[in-house]
């Protein structure tokens, strides 16, 4: 049994299709400037949280898609004069269904500069609650929090990939069995950074080689 479904949210079952429409190479997302809601969830005090996570029998009569479109991420005051891109998708670095977050290598109004989108869709996002759009929209508040923090000590680009604010999609839905036309994603951009990651090293046990400087 699918996890989704074992946790009563019935099992989406085109959510590679829908997948693979989105997150590929060649893909175009109209992007705009988003500020992201105060960091909340797994941590946090719960006095913090800006809505309760929706349990199991909340989700049982609906798809993966249906949950999405009827319970979308937070919306926080626009910033004025937000900016807004075309993303085009150069290539999937990480990512799929049932994960917390995709990866994708992409540029900027057909400019050169390459960047880093890191993307909470709770279509896609890892099932281990009915409401993936409560912790998609977490993960979402607390790592753009964080890369919001490192910019404002001066060590943005030093310490951690250079960040590039966050930002909000919407995505197309072609789905008779819902209204919505197009249901909302949020991002963070970061500098795009040429180098093995952390995971390939330590599969290849090449930790053992660094110093702590070179870790860091």
């Amino acid at each position: 049994m699918a996890e989704t479904e074992r946790l009563g949210l019935k099992t989406f079952n085109e959510e590679n299709r829908f997948y693979n429409s989105v997150y590929r190479k060649g893909a175009t997302l109209l992007i705009e400037q988003h500020i992201p809601p105060p960091p909340f969830g797994g941590g946090y005090d719960d006095k913090s949280l800006p809505r309760k996570e929706a349990y199991f029998e909340e989700g049982e009569t609906l798809t993966q898609l249906q949950w999405c479109t009827q319970h979308p991420p937070l919306e926080t005051e626009p910033p004025a004069d937000a900016r807004r891109h075309t993303m085009e998708i150069l290539d999937v670095v990480a990512g799929g269904t049932q994960k917390p977050a995709q990866l994708v290598k992409c540029q900027l109004d057909g400019g050169k500069e390459v960047f880093m989108a890191k993307i909470y869709d709770p279509l896609f996002h890892r099932g281990y609650s009915v409401d993936t759009t409560f912790w998609a929209d977490s993960a979402y508040s607390k790592e753009a929090a964080v890369y919001e923090g490192i910019k404002r000590r001066g060590d943005d680009g030093r310490l951690s990939p250079k960040y590039h604010g966050s930002w909000t999609s919407n995505l197309p839905v072609d789905d008779a069995s819902v209204p919505a036309r197009t249901r909302p994603v949020r991002m963070i951009l970061m500098e795009y950074i040429e180098a093995p990651n952390f995971a390939a090293i330590l599969k290849e046990k090449r930790q053992t080689l660094l110093t702590d400087q070179e870790r860091l």
